[in-house]
């Protein structure tokens, strides 16, 4: 494969995006990973598919599981967590406006990150 393929992929996938369909997008994402480990484009627009598609998936008596939102495991400390959001934020921040569903998912994971925040008082408490 060369460029003018990855940057066709790149296309179809971001497609995918703006049509709300974010969980096939990933799909495809992760696939072209595989074959592109080196570029960036492709770990930023999966980031915000996993994000998205995650928010998107509402658990019987419970709704979402903002766990899996925040990509993070019920033992994560806050500290994991924090350290996380930040490396999302500064992942995520430069492609607003540019890369369709950024805000969503930047909006989805500081909600929730909020939420979290609001929980716990102590940095070493597990969640």
């Amino acid at each position: 494969m060369n460029q003018d393929v990855l940057l066709q992929a790149l296309q179809e996938a971001e497609k995918l995006m703006i049509e709300d369909d974010y969980t096939t997008a990933k799909d495809a994402l992760l696939k072209l990973k595989q074959r592109y480990p080196e570029s960036d484009q492709i770990g930023s627009m999966l980031t915000v598919c996993e994000i998205v598609s995650a928010a998107k998936i509402k658990l019987p008596g419970y709704g979402i599981d903002y766990y899996w939102v925040l990509q993070a495991w019920p033992s994560s400390t806050f500290s994991s967590v924090s350290g996380h959001y930040q490396k999302i934020l500064s992942a995520l921040q430069p492609l607003k406006g540019k890369l369709h569903g950024t805000e969503l998912a930047l909006s989805l994971w500081s909600k929730r990150f909020l939420c979290f925040l609001m929980l716990k008082n102590d940095q070493n408490t597990i969640w």
